[in-house]
């Protein structure tokens, strides 16, 4: 009784292992491997690329290929393949990840009208996503680095109007009173 027991042990134990560990999708293996060694992991974003084509899984792996060269210091090459998934892609959530991840890069290297521009492509591409509000919030922070307050309060009004019980509209309004009362002060 003992031996069978431990012989249900043993398979169950096999097959969490075989669930933990052979069966994670290539992406995800990837990613496991980004979280420490980044431009480790592109040789097997590019398998995922090379052997699944034209899937959601490759088009993923597109981009966290891109993330990877990123976070290696290898903006230029980020930026290509982020404009490549864009670009075969229109009008997808791929594009516009794409178009927020380059916005935010513009953003971090403070070119803030650069900034701008692509959280519009990528509020155009995917406009009730998750990714595009998080573009549109920061648009207005792009938006108030320049200055440009009106510009910055239409931005985070219309979010707010649009997205009433999005988690963040309540700060998006807060936001936007205290720039038009910091405006109304000067």
């Amino acid at each position: 009784m003992k031996s069978l027991r431990f012989y249900f042990l043993l398979i169950s134990l096999f097959f969490v292992l075989v669930m933990l560990f052979g069966c994670a999708s290539k992406v995800q293996q990837a990613d496991k491997i980004a979280m420490s060694d980044p431009k480790a992991a592109i040789p097997a974003y590019e398998e995922v690329i090379k052997t699944k084509p034209g899937t959601d899984e490759a088009k993923q792996a597109q981009l966290k290929m891109a993330d990877a060269y990123y976070k290696a210091d290898e903006m230029q090459k980020a930026i290509e393949i982020y404009e490549q998934v864009a670009k075969e892609n229109p009008k997808t959530k791929f594009s516009a990840q794409a178009r927020n991840a380059i916005g935010m890069h513009y953003y971090n290297s403070k070119e803030y009208e650069k900034a701008i521009e692509e959280f519009k492509k990528a509020n155009e591409e995917a406009p009730d996503s998750d990714v595009a509000n998080d573009a549109t919030l920061v648009m207005g922070k792009s938006y108030e680095s320049l200055g440009k307050n009106e510009d910055a309060v239409k931005v985070y009004l219309d979010f707010a109007k649009a997205h009433p019980s999005h988690r963040l509209a309540s700060q998006a309004s807060l936001t936007a009173a205290k720039l038009y009362e910091n405006n109304r002060t000067k």
